[in-house]
């Protein structure tokens, strides 16, 4: 059964947790609720589904007409520094996701402290699993920030079958930071979301690059946090070492919020690439 409007902004039905407290990050995720509210009204109402007995392990699937059964699909995962989000930060992409020839699936995952790696990263394998039993066999995933980190990491390490490229967005691609200061964005890695501080190795997708078997785009944006431009900038030079498929998009001005936001236009150049990668 789709979701009713009143249905599909629900955090009662989700894991507690605190909104963001940066002023920039509670904007965007008030501007993310509102633009799937929005689109919403319009008609584009998902089916929540469970693809685990968490109550956090949960998907909107934006159900296909039946002409459109056999698109490929769009996986995609929120952010919030792997410890908040919630599926309708991700909702608003379903029109444009849609009219770029795939299906929209939003995605949602166990969050830490209370769980730690590598339990999200079973969450992307549980994810995608369900997702091919019953939505479809090729899949390109993605997702912002926290989210974009977790789709290139289940890509590269974890049981990626059907995946057919990787589309993270202002991802974190390299997530060691040893000097972290403390009460720093990098210092929430170790107190969110690794259960030692030597697992920052394992867990970043940096140190795979040379596993990747589907194309890569990246997006990140001019003015996006140094440490998701550097880590970008240095994926896509450890990508190209090891002779992998990879393109990547600088959007001009954009903060980091400002490029998760732009993908609710279908004209977005993220769309022109995901529609190139599917020769479409």
């Amino acid at each position: 059964m789709r979701l009713t409007l009143d249905q599909l902004i629900v955090p009662q039905d989700f894991p507690p947790h605190a909104p963001p407290a940066a002023p920039e990050a509670a904007a965007y995720a008030q501007k993310a609720t509102a633009a799937t509210r929005e689109e919403a009204e319009k008609g584009l109402k998902p089916e929540r589904v469970a693809y685990g007995p968490d109550p956090a392990q949960r998907l909107d699937v934006y159900a296909p007409e039946k002409a459109e059964a056999k698109r490929p699909v769009l996986l995609f995962f929120h952010g919030g520094a792997w410890s908040a989000g919630y599926l309708w930060w991700t909702g608003f992409m379903a029109r444009a996701a849609r009219e770029s020839g795939t299906l929209f699936v939003a995605g949602t995952y166990r969050f830490g402290p209370t769980h730690r790696y590598p339990a999200q990263l079973e969450d992307m394998d549980l994810a995608l699993e369900w997702v091919r039993r019953n939505v479809g066999k090729q899949i390109v995933i993605g997702g912002h920030s926290s989210g974009g980190h977790l789709a290139a990491l289940v890509t590269l390490i974890g049981n990626a079958e059907g995946v057919i490229a990787c589309f993270p967005v202002s991802a974190p691609l390299d997530i060691r930071y040893p000097d972290a200061p403390q009460g720093s964005p990098e210092e929430r890695v170790y107190k969110n979301l690794l259960q030692k501080r030597e697992d920052d190795e394992g867990a970043s997708p940096i140190m795979y690059a040379a596993k990747a078997r589907v194309p890569f785009h990246l997006l990140y944006g001019e003015r996006d946090f140094p440490r998701i431009v550097d880590s970008n900038q240095r994926f896509v030079e450890a990508l190209k070492k090891a002779g992998k498929t990879v393109t990547a998009e600088k959007m001009a001005g954009a903060s980091h919020f400002d490029t998760h936001l732009a993908l609710r236009e279908p004209g977005a150049p993220w769309y022109a690439a995901l529609r190139k990668t599917l020769g479409s």
